[in-house]
């Protein structure tokens, strides 16, 4: 078996616990938690070896609490740790012409969970671009320079920056993550041409009544454009009673999509090192090999290898320069 997972917060996680660490740069550098057997991340270097993870897409993510003045440079620092300490051992998918399976290598995708690091400034996108990032979330739940979140009640759409934003995003090739975005927001991206559009850890609002999760609109929509939608383990976007929710929970939601016309366009995006509660015997990536075999209990190995590792791979293939 193969995995890709569209979605973690291991970047986040590790800048968090080093502004906590106080170690000295040196000993911080000998300190690679991403390494470390008994790492504190659900993603870990180990977990995506035992997972068998041919992909691992790290998100940026900086939290509300830090002022605007100060937001470029925390998204500038969980770069650099990316560059420091995971991205010698994940290699980043940049070259598609080289980035072939059957290899023993991890890759890895760089991402922006909001895009409230660029103010209202493109040169600021073209810079994270030529630091490898591929793929922007244009809003976390609430409102930026670029758009309403999915947690805004007005339900704002895109700004005219957050046009102009998703239009340069188009012209460098940049993928669209359409999760955490206010559903007007969203027709707003899908209505711009040529889009490359991705909901990167978001579930079927038909399951879960949750903010966070898609109409069948919108499924229908990001297939239409021939998009991809990670199914992903946090329990509030998965069940109602997500005190008690299991992996099985998942597969009601994966069916759904299927049922629309999506059976290319199903990927996973755990959130791993991003939720508080988890999924009851899905928690971290080491958790990945006992979860694809319940998808092979259920569905047709075809399908559940398109699902866990062929969608996203080809998805990515095609997308980035």
């Amino acid at each position: 078996m193969y995995w890709i997972d569209n979605h973690c917060d291991v970047l986040y996680q590790m800048w968090k616990r080093g502004r906590d660490d106080n170690f000295s740069e040196s000993k911080r550098k000998q300190k690679n938690l991403f390494l470390m057997d008994d790492s504190p991340f659900d993603a870990s270097y180990a977990a995506l070896k035992h997972s068998n993870a041919l992909l691992q897409n790290f998100a940026i993510f900086v939290p509300d609490h830090i002022p605007q003045t100060g937001k470029l440079g925390v998204t500038l620092k969980q770069i650099d740790l990316f560059y420091q300490n995971i991205e010698p051992y994940v290699c980043l998918f940049q070259n598609r012409n080289n980035n072939e399976l059957g290899t023993e290598k991890i890759y890895s995708v760089l991402s922006l969970e909001g895009a409230d690091a660029l103010g209202n400034d493109l040169s600021i996108l073209r810079l994270l671009y030529r630091l490898g990032v591929r793929q922007v979330g244009l809003t976390w739940n609430y409102a930026n320079a670029l758009a309403d979140g999915c947690k805004e009640k007005r339900n704002g759409g895109l700004t005219n920056f957050g046009r102009e934003c998703v239009k340069e995003m188009v012209r460098l090739g940049m993928i669209v993550d359409v999760s955490h975005l206010s559903e007007r927001g969203f027709w707003d991206v899908v209505s711009i041409p040529n889009i490359l559009v991705m909901a990167s850890h978001s579930n079927c609002l038909k399951y879960c009544n949750h903010p966070r999760n898609l109409t069948d609109d919108q499924i229908r929509a990001i297939i239409s454009l021939d998009g991809l939608i990670g199914i992903t383990y946090v329990p509030q976007f998965v069940v109602k009673s997500y005190q008690s929710a299991t992996p099985n929970h998942l597969l009601p939601h994966i069916e759904h999509i299927q049922y629309l016309g999506g059976e290319n366009h199903i990927a996973f995006g755990s959130d791993f090192d991003g939720m508080v509660n988890k999924l009851t015997g899905l928690s971290s990536a080491m958790d990945i090999p006992a979860f694809y075999k319940t998808l092979m209990s259920y569905f047709p190995s075809n399908l559940v290898n398109k699902w866990s590792y062929l969608n996203a791979y080809y998805f990515y293939k095609n997308s980035i320069r």
